[in-house]
Formats: structure tokens, sequence, C-alpha cells
């Protein structure tokens, strides 16, 4: 079964933050959606996503509207969470996403010593488990996030990544950036 991961940014990098009703958000946002049809149109049945607020949980919500539609049958959503407890600093909204967001996935998956990780592993995690890679953030320019160090091991992995630039929601292939 063909899949895909979703890696990008959290709000504190967005400069219109926790603002989802912002135009650029919902472009984003609309953008993933949009890259999530043309997955499945290329055969992707399975699509991974962290358990953080901003992309990995836009992608994740987009990536369920269409699971939800009959035109698109067979989709899984897994969330790939760093650790059991990880949003144990979250406020009760984002908390509360959260909790709604994990019961409409398909499985769950965390690293089973229950050690707190690193976002750099749970990416490495979904690159590795993916063809296709959709990308929120700035291409080779923020070298110390760990969206970068992720967008670095699936071009190491030949990965098809697919980016989404978080300013302008323009979207360009691994091979033009």
């Amino acid at each position: 079964m063909k899949s895909c991961a979703f890696i990008g940014y959290q709000p504190a990098e967005f400069f219109f933050k926790h603002n989802e009703l912002h135009p650029l958000c919902q472009k984003i946002k609309a953008a993933l959606l949009e890259q999530s049809k043309a997955l499945y149109k290329r055969g992707v049945r399975r699509f991974y996503v962290g358990g953080a607020p901003g992309t990995d949980m836009w992608a994740g919500e987009a990536v369920l509207s269409l699971r939800d539609h009959p035109k698109y049958p067979g989709i899984e959503l897994v969330c790939v969470i760093p650790f059991e407890g990880y949003n144990s600093g979250w406020d009760d909204e984002y908390n509360t996403r959260l909790e709604k967001f994990l019961a409409a996935c398909d499985d769950i998956q965390a690293d089973p010593s229950g050690k707190p990780n690193s976002d750099t592993k749970r990416y490495r995690i979904m690159v590795d488990l993916s063809e296709f890679i959709v990308a929120v953030c700035r291409g080779g320019h923020d070298t110390r996030s760990d969206t970068y160090r992720a967008v670095n091991c699936a071009k190491k992995r030949d990965k098809e990544i697919i980016f989404i630039h978080p300013e302008t929601a323009k979207i360009t292939c691994s091979d033009q950036n």
C-alpha cells in the first residue's frame, strides 16, 4: 500500500500563530487537502501525521474529511506521536481537539519504551514508512528545525517531497526546490 507522511510547522512557527481563520492558514489547509486528493489519485491510501497542533493536525483533518467521503474509499490515517503524554502541557482546547482527532485515527503509534523522543525521531519513522512526503516548510532555510531534518532524511532516502511554503501556500515538488 502506498503511503504519505505529512510534516511541518507548529503554530508558533507561522506568522499568524494560532489564528486558523487567517486567510493564509486557510490557503495552507486547502493546499493540504488538494495534495491529499492528488496523492489518493496516485494510489496513496495510508497517510501518516504527527499529533501536534499546526501542520500535523491540519493534514490529519484534511485526510479525515476525505476518508469520510464515499469518493475516497480505503483511506487509513495513522498518527505517530513522539511519546505517551507528550501533550501534558497543552491547553484544554488543544487537548480536546487532540482527543477527538486520535479517536478518529485508524492507528496510533508511539515509542513502546515510553521514553520522550524528539520530533526528529517521530518524523524519521514517518519518512521511513512513506513513499511520499508533504512538507509545510521553507525548504532548506531552517537548518535547526525538526522539519528541516526530516526533509533532509527524506532527500537522502530519495523520497518524493511536495513542499507547501508557509508564507505563500505555494506548492513545489522536490525537483523544483
